[in-house]
């Protein structure tokens, strides 16, 4: 008789599935705090800045990081229809409501930007797992993740 872990359809498999998807957010958040870490000790001051951003492959990430900062102390201020008329991407509006919520007690930096960004990174290997099972099988559907999860 086959147990219960071998059973791969229905809910088995995303039970398999949510167990991967805690496992990339806890190295994700961990990836998140060593940079915090490193850019505020400027142990690698040309790749990495005092917020956690990778400048040596983000330059403009910087950009995009002050822009969410002055929208999202609009935000606090109350000034919604500023932020939501602010012609700014909305990928930097998005982050300013992280920094809105996260940043006055994490600063703005990528840890305030981190449920923004481990939520669209979990929504994308969840949905690279999903087409890959759908049109191949569930372990397809892994490959594709574990190839989302990797890629640069």
């Amino acid at each position: 008789m086959a147990s219960p872990a071998d059973d791969h359809s229905g809910s088995g498999s995303w039970r398999g599935l949510g167990r991967l998807l805690c496992a990339a957010a806890v190295l994700r958040l961990a990836l998140s705090v060593t940079l915090h870490a490193v850019g505020r000790r400027a142990a690698l001051p040309k790749a990495i800045d005092r917020h956690g951003i990778v400048v040596a492959v983000m330059p403009d990430a910087t950009d995009f990081r002050g822009d969410a900062a002055r929208l999202s102390r609009a935000l606090r201020a109350g000034e919604v229809r500023y932020w939501l008329g602010a012609d700014y991407p909305f990928h930097v509006k998005l982050y300013a409501l992280c920094f809105a919520l996260f940043g006055p007690r994490l600063g703005y930096s990528v840890l305030a930007a981190e449920p923004l960004n481990a939520s669209l990174h979990l929504a994308s290997l969840a949905a690279a797992f999903g087409i890959g099972k759908a049109v191949f099988n569930r372990r397809a559907g892994l490959s594709a993740a574990a190839a989302v999860a990797l890629w640069p």
